[in-house]
């Protein structure tokens, strides 16, 4: 059993390899699709359940984008070297859930795991989600709990940790940062995409046992590579993010 140093510990730990460790889930998702079959041995069924998933993870994103545009600088980040907050977010998604941008990560998962079809290996996933994030939300919190002290301790007594209340909303502190969210989240975007063509790949390989690409996700892939590398070039080569981030 660890003490709470040592899962803390634990959690700061995975907390800076966060994005790299649910890569061996990679491993699940292929034997998974190794046994996958078409709904109802149909592939038009099949590519309208993979729409519905897609949609899912999309609705992450976009929880995603919402709290990345109204969150303040220093909150909220990519970082991944160590826990760091300048301001206690208390406001917006914030307001009615303490992890909301985890909670988004579920959500989009969870269309992932669905893609294939079976419910149990959904279930199991999002509880080897859940068990993967614990000691990091519990880092998180130790750390907020240490620098905000009171103010922080009034706001988790009231918030749900992992599943959002509602009637706690409060309007967000801060006006929506369009740019701040997109420059944000464009990588998250292309991920998706990423991950589902890949998938899609895999599991018509399964079934037809040759390479195969259905012509609506070529379309999705090309569109989104081009929005990806549209938006990469103008953050990287232009000043278009940087003023209104500096301002």
């Amino acid at each position: 059993m660890l003490t709470q140093q040592q899962y803390e510990a634990l959690g700061n730990t995975m907390f800076r390899y966060r994005s790299y460790i649910p890569l061996l889930g990679c491993i699940f998702f292929i034997i998974g699709a190794i046994h996958f079959s078409y709904p109802c041995n149909s592939h038009a069924v099949d590519l309208l359940w993979e729409c519905v998933c897609l949609t899912l993870s999309f609705g992450g994103l976009l929880l995603r984008f919402h709290i990345a545009g109204h969150t303040a600088k220093g909150t909220s980040g990519r970082n991944t070297k160590r826990q760091k907050a300048e301001s206690l977010n208390t406001t917006g998604m914030y307001s009615i859930v303490r992890h909301p941008l985890y909670l988004a990560n579920a959500i989009i998962w969870l269309g992932v795991a669905l893609f294939l079809h079976n419910m149990l290996f959904a279930v199991v996933f999002v509880t080897c989600f859940y068990l993967f994030y614990h000691p990091i939300m519990f880092a998180e919190e130790s750390f907020l709990r240490r620098k905000f002290k009171t103010p922080y301790d009034t706001w988790a007594n009231k918030t749900p940790r992992c599943i959002p209340n509602f009637s706690l909303w409060k309007s967000p502190e801060l006006p929506f940062d369009f740019k701040k969210a997109l420059k944000n989240e464009y990588s998250t975007f292309f991920a998706i995409i990423v991950t589902y063509t890949a998938m899609e790949i895999l599991t018509d390989l399964s079934v037809e046992h040759s390479f195969v690409l259905d012509p609506f996700w070529c379309v999705v892939f090309l569109l989104g590579g081009l929005a990806y590398l549209s938006i990469r070039y103008l953050v990287k080569k232009t000043d278009m993010f940087k003023r209104r981030m500096q301002s």
